[in-house]
Order: C-alpha cells, then sequence, then structure tokens
C-alpha cells in the first residue's frame, strides 16, 4: 500500500498530535506492507524518519498555496489511501488541510481522518471545520468513546457512525529501561507548559508541604507549548516570587529516553487537568507507562473504568494532592497495587503494534472498499 501521511507537526516541533503520528508512522512502517511518505509543515525543527520520503510543503498552510504544492510534488505518485491528523499546531490557522481532501476528490484517493480532542472543540470554529472534513471523509478515527460519542452526537444527520472507529492513543514516551528507586519526596508534573496546565495549583501545594514542614520536592517535566511563548519564564519567576527554588527543578526538552527515568523516580505524576482526566491525555498514559501513580481530577468526561484509589489518584483541591502523597508514602504496597491496576486496566490494548496493526485493518478495509 502507497500511503501518503499528512499530519502539520513532525518531531521536533512542539506538538502532542506530532509526536503520536511518528509513533505512529514507525508502528506502521513495521508491518511491512505499507510504503509511507509524509506531508508536513515547512518547518526546521522537522527531523527526518528513517526509510520515510518527507515533503515539507507548506509554512502558513494556506488553502490555495497547499493546494497548488499537492499536485506539484506529487504529480507523478499514485497514492492508495491517505491518512490526515487533525488539528496539529503546525496547521496553525491555515486551511490547508481541506485542500488535501480536495486533492483526495480529485485524484480520487479515498482518505482516513484521525480527530483529536474533537469534544472541545467550539461549534463554529474547529468543530464545524472538523465536521466538515469528518463528511468529505471515507474515514473516521476517533480515540476515546466519549470523542465518538460526542461526534456521532454533533453529525447525526449525516450518519457518521456507520464509517467511525475508535483506536486509542499510546504512551509517546517508552518505558523506561531500568526500573529506579522511587524518590519518597518527589513529586513530578510532565507535559507542555502553558496556562492551562494549572501548574501553579501544584506549586501551591509544594508550598502547603513547605509550611507543613513536610518536605515535598516538584519536578517540571516538558516543553514550552507554542501558543504559549514566555510560560517557563513565568513559572521560574513564579517560583522564585514564592520562596520554592530549592523545592522545584525544570526539566526542559529532554529526550524521551531521559524524561522517562525522570517520571519513573517520582512518587506521583501530578496532572490536574481543566476540564477533568481522560485517556485521551497523553501525559496521563506516559506517566501510567513508567509504572508512576497519577494524582488528577476527575471531569465531565473522566470514564467509569478511572477508579479513585484503584487505578489513579483523584484530588480535587490542593490540599487533597498534599494529602494524597502523603497517603502514598505511608502506603506502598498501595502504591505498588495502583500502578499495577493502571498499567491492567488503562493501559491495556494500548501498545503501539496493537494500535498500528488497527489502522492497517481500517486501511485495508478502505483501500478494498474505496469507502465505508
Amino acid at each position: 500500500m502507497k500511503l501518503l501521511f499528512v499530519s502539520g507537526s513532525i518531531p521536533n516541533m512542539p506538538c502532542g498530535v506530532g509526536d503520536y503520528s511518528l509513533k505512529l508512522i514507525n508502528a506502521l512502517k513495521k508491518k511491512g506492507n505499507t510504503k509511507i511518505k509524509v506531508l508536513t509543515s515547512n518547518h526546521e525543527e522537522v527531523n527526518e524518519i528513517q526509510n520515510v520520503e518527507i515533503k515539507k510543503i507548506s509554512s502558513d498552510w494556506s488553502l490555495l498555496g497547499t493546494l497548488s504544492n499537492l499536485f506539484k510534488y506529487f504529480r507523478k505518485d499514485h497514492f492508495d489511501l491517505i491518512h490526515v491528523q487533525y488539528p496539529t499546531t503546525g496547521y496553525k490557522k491555515g486551511l490547508g488541510v481541506f485542500s488535501v481532501f480536495l486533492y483526495s476528490k480529485v485524484k480520487k484517493i479515498p482518505i482516513v481522518l484521525t480527530l483529536h480532542e474533537f469534544s472541545r472543540f467550539h461549534y463554529l470554529k474547529k468543530g464545524l471545520f472538523s465536521l466538515i472534513l469528518s463528511i468529505m471523509s471515507s474515514h473516521i478515527i476517533l480515540t476515546t468513546k466519549n470523542e465518538y460519542d460526542v461526534l456521532i452526537k454533533r453529525g447525526k444527520l449525516f450518519r457518521l457512525s456507520r464509517k467511525t472507529t475508535i483506536i486509542p492513543i499510546g504512551s509517546n514516551i517508552p518505558a523506561v529501561n531500568t526500573k529506579k528507586t522511587i524518590k519518597l519526596d518527589t513529586i513530578c508534573f510532565f507535559g507542555f507548559l502553558y496556562a492551562d496546565k494549572q501548574i501553579p495549583s501544584i506549586l501551591n501545594t509544594i508550598r502547603m508541604a513547605k509550611n507543613k514542614n513536610i518536605i515535598l520536592k516538584l519536578r517540571v517535566i516538558g516543553s514550552e507549548h507554542p501558543d504559549s511563548p514566555g510560560e517557563l519564564n513565568k513559572l521560574k519567576q513564579l517560583v522564585m516570587k514564592m520562596n520554592l527554588d530549592e523545592h522545584v527543578e525544570f526539566f526542559i526538552e529532554k529526550p524521551s529516553e531521559i524524561v522517562a527515568e525522570l517520571i519513573s523516580e517520582c512518587i506521583a505524576c501530578v496532572l490536574p487537568y481543566k476540564d477533568g482526566v481522560s485517556l485521551r491525555r497523553g501525559s496521563l498514559l506516559a506517566a501510567l507507562e513508567q509504572d508512576c501513580v497519577v494524582i488528577s481530577n476527575i471531569g465531565e468526561h473522566t470514564p467509569e473504568i478511572i477508579k479513585n484509589k484503584k487505578n489513579i489518584l483523584l484530588a480535587e483541591t490542593e490540599e487533597e494532592i498534599l494529602e494524597s502523597v502523603e497517603f502514598l508514602k505511608g502506603n506502598p504496597n498501595k502504591r505498588e497495587e495502583i500502578a499495577k491496576n493502571a498499567r491492567e486496566t488503562l493501559l491495556a490494548d494500548r501498545s503501539w503494534e496493537e494500535i498500528g496493526s488497527r489502522h492497517s485493518d481500517v486501511f485495508r478495509i478502505v483501500t478494498n472498499n474505496k469507502s465505508m
């Protein structure tokens, strides 16, 4: 099969969907029956992918510019399928991804769309655009049952359920090679740094522990998000203002193997989400992959499979975060049990080999039928 894989972001561009795209490309490569070309942004941080040709087609993803470049760069190519990831930070506000769908119609190439975090989109902004792309798709892939439910509800007039499949995401961070000794006085945060991540609430927890003479340190692991430039400096200034310099360390833009080690050494990974914890969160899966207990908060779309003190610890306030950390310190057997349960329940069927196989199954059916 000849596949055109379209993603506005490819590592080292900072984007969770870009990281996901690389993992999926490598998983598809291992199947051995797919020849892949990648279409991405004209960005200096895009790395090469072994045995995969990359076309950096656009810097702004304009509608006409992208369409023109598609016919220019791929005039001699005959693809069996196009697979599009949407959204990514690389697309910015450009509508060029729509040009990919126009190209597929002109060339009569089936197109599969993977929608990420659709439930968060505003109805009249990305939500409407995503719905249009969904209608034009031969098949749609979503990553959680909740995302599926939201799309089917919004697009009920178009009977999208007939051509939609749920394939979960996996961890973008591999499991640590060698298990590390857990530091009972250290917690971590992992992910992109931007305002919605509510990192200040974790800093308040550290300050609360300090005021109670409880030794507790925080590792902030991740990278700045393109939509929040300067967020790292803001956080560092806040740490200084709160007199927590000796209690907080920053580990920014570290290789995935180092990230895995840093997380695995912590007694817990604290991940407060504005809309609650769910299985579309790559940062959650990355922490669980290291057998690190996650402390997070419940939200409207938190699935029932996530259970407090079974495979996660739920904490709605800064006081409850500290109580959860102290609980883990005093109950090492329970900590191990929660980590084990999380791997068995929340990480089940999320290996990249399994994810690649399920994508290959969808691709095979779509190319056989030309539409689903």
